[in-house]
Protein backbone atom coordinates (compact mmCIF):
# COMPACT_ATOMS: atom_id res chain seq x y z
CA UNK A 1 0.00 0.00 0.00
CA UNK A 2 1.28 3.47 -0.91
CA UNK A 3 1.24 6.16 1.75
CA UNK A 4 1.24 9.85 0.82
CA UNK A 5 4.31 11.46 2.40
CA UNK A 6 4.23 15.02 1.10
CA UNK A 7 2.69 17.22 -1.55
CA UNK A 8 4.69 19.86 -3.43
CA UNK A 9 2.09 21.63 -5.59
CA UNK A 10 1.26 19.14 -8.33
CA UNK A 11 3.97 16.71 -7.19
CA UNK A 12 2.87 13.97 -4.83
CA UNK A 13 5.42 11.88 -2.99
CA UNK A 14 4.42 8.41 -1.86
CA UNK A 15 6.30 5.71 0.01
CA UNK A 16 5.91 1.97 -0.25
CA UNK A 17 7.55 -0.20 2.40
CA UNK A 18 8.37 -3.71 1.28
CA UNK A 19 9.67 -6.26 3.76
CA UNK A 20 11.72 -9.18 2.51
CA UNK A 21 13.05 -10.51 5.80
CA UNK A 22 13.23 -9.26 9.38
CA UNK A 23 16.68 -7.81 8.66
CA UNK A 24 16.07 -6.10 5.30
CA UNK A 25 13.57 -3.58 4.06
CA UNK A 26 13.29 -1.46 0.98
CA UNK A 27 11.54 1.87 0.72
CA UNK A 28 10.41 2.98 -2.70
CA UNK A 29 9.67 6.66 -2.92
CA UNK A 30 7.36 7.27 -5.81
CA UNK A 31 6.93 10.68 -7.48
CA UNK A 32 4.46 11.68 -10.18
CA UNK A 33 5.08 13.83 -13.26
CA UNK A 34 3.82 17.33 -13.87
CA UNK A 35 1.02 17.62 -16.43
CA UNK A 36 3.58 18.84 -19.00
CA UNK A 37 5.34 15.47 -18.79
CA UNK A 38 8.44 16.99 -17.24
CA UNK A 39 9.69 15.33 -14.09
CA UNK A 40 10.26 17.44 -11.03
CA UNK A 41 12.08 15.65 -8.24
CA UNK A 42 10.83 16.28 -4.74
CA UNK A 43 13.60 16.42 -2.16
CA UNK A 44 14.31 13.09 -0.52
CA UNK A 45 16.51 12.88 2.54
CA UNK A 46 17.04 9.30 3.73
CA UNK A 47 17.62 8.99 7.44
CA UNK A 48 20.74 7.32 8.76
CA UNK A 49 19.08 3.88 8.70
CA UNK A 50 18.38 4.00 4.95
CA UNK A 51 20.94 3.88 2.14
CA UNK A 52 19.95 5.15 -1.32
CA UNK A 53 21.29 2.59 -3.81
CA UNK A 54 19.26 2.86 -7.01
CA UNK A 55 16.44 4.49 -8.91
CA UNK A 56 14.00 2.78 -11.31
CA UNK A 57 11.45 4.04 -13.84
CA UNK A 58 8.43 2.52 -15.58
CA UNK A 59 9.29 4.03 -18.97
CA UNK A 60 12.45 4.22 -21.10
CA UNK A 61 14.77 7.23 -20.84
CA UNK A 62 14.05 7.74 -17.16
CA UNK A 63 10.40 8.70 -17.55
CA UNK A 64 7.16 7.44 -16.06
CA UNK A 65 6.77 6.58 -12.41
CA UNK A 66 10.08 6.61 -10.57
CA UNK A 67 11.08 4.73 -7.45
CA UNK A 68 14.07 5.45 -5.23
CA UNK A 69 15.40 2.22 -3.75
CA UNK A 70 16.58 2.70 -0.19
CA UNK A 71 17.79 -0.22 1.89
CA UNK A 72 18.80 -0.52 5.50
CA UNK A 73 21.09 -3.56 5.11
CA UNK A 74 23.84 -4.23 2.57
CA UNK A 75 24.17 -6.64 1.03
CA UNK A 76 20.41 -6.96 0.79
CA UNK A 77 18.50 -10.16 0.92
CA UNK A 78 16.36 -10.75 -2.14
CA UNK A 79 13.71 -8.02 -2.42
CA UNK A 80 10.57 -8.16 -4.56
CA UNK A 81 9.15 -5.15 -6.37
CA UNK A 82 5.47 -4.30 -5.93
CA UNK A 83 3.14 -2.39 -8.26
CA UNK A 84 3.62 -0.29 -10.24
CA UNK A 85 7.17 -1.62 -10.72
CA UNK A 86 6.69 -5.42 -10.92
CA UNK A 87 7.27 -6.46 -14.55
CA UNK A 88 7.30 -2.77 -15.44
CA UNK A 89 10.88 -1.46 -15.01
CA UNK A 90 12.21 0.16 -18.18
CA UNK A 91 15.11 2.34 -16.89
CA UNK A 92 17.56 1.84 -14.02
CA UNK A 93 20.21 3.95 -12.30
CA UNK A 94 22.53 2.48 -9.66
CA UNK A 95 24.37 5.04 -7.56
CA UNK A 96 28.10 5.16 -6.91
CA UNK A 97 29.41 2.56 -4.49
CA UNK A 98 26.77 -0.12 -5.16
CA UNK A 99 26.00 -2.90 -7.65
CA UNK A 100 22.55 -4.44 -8.11
CA UNK A 101 21.35 -7.69 -9.64
CA UNK A 102 17.85 -7.66 -11.15
CA UNK A 103 15.89 -10.89 -11.77
CA UNK A 104 12.89 -11.77 -13.92
CA UNK A 105 11.42 -14.09 -11.26
CA UNK A 106 10.47 -13.70 -7.61
CA UNK A 107 12.96 -14.78 -4.93
CA UNK A 108 15.89 -13.70 -7.13
CA UNK A 109 15.49 -16.64 -9.48
CA UNK A 110 15.96 -16.89 -13.23
CA UNK A 111 18.05 -14.80 -15.60
CA UNK A 112 20.01 -11.95 -14.01
CA UNK A 113 20.71 -8.42 -15.21
CA UNK A 114 23.51 -6.60 -13.38
CA UNK A 115 23.81 -2.83 -13.15
CA UNK A 116 27.14 -1.71 -11.72
CA UNK A 117 28.13 1.27 -9.61
CA UNK A 118 27.41 4.73 -11.02
CA UNK A 119 25.67 3.35 -14.14
CA UNK A 120 22.45 4.17 -15.98
CA UNK A 121 20.50 1.81 -18.22
CA UNK A 122 18.19 4.28 -19.90
CA UNK A 123 16.22 1.87 -22.07
CA UNK A 124 15.60 -1.84 -21.51
CA UNK A 125 13.39 -2.02 -24.63
CA UNK A 126 15.95 -3.85 -26.76
CA UNK A 127 16.87 -6.37 -24.05
CA UNK A 128 15.29 -9.56 -22.80
CA UNK A 129 14.68 -7.74 -19.49
CA UNK A 130 12.17 -5.30 -21.00
CA UNK A 131 9.28 -5.14 -18.53
CA UNK A 132 10.23 -8.42 -16.84
CA UNK A 133 12.06 -7.45 -13.62
CA UNK A 134 10.40 -8.78 -10.47
CA UNK A 135 13.10 -8.97 -7.78
CA UNK A 136 16.60 -7.71 -7.03
CA UNK A 137 19.48 -7.61 -4.58
CA UNK A 138 22.13 -4.92 -4.09
CA UNK A 139 25.56 -4.92 -2.50
CA UNK A 140 28.59 -2.69 -2.00
CA UNK A 141 30.82 -2.75 -5.11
Amino acid sequence: MFHLLESFGSILVYALLISAAPTATMVLTNSTFLSSGEYSAAPFKPDSSNILVAEIWTQPNMRGVTGLINVNVLPTTCLTLNAPFTDNVMSIRVFSGFDCLFYINAQCQGPTFMVVSNSVVSDLTSTSFQGTIVSFSCFID
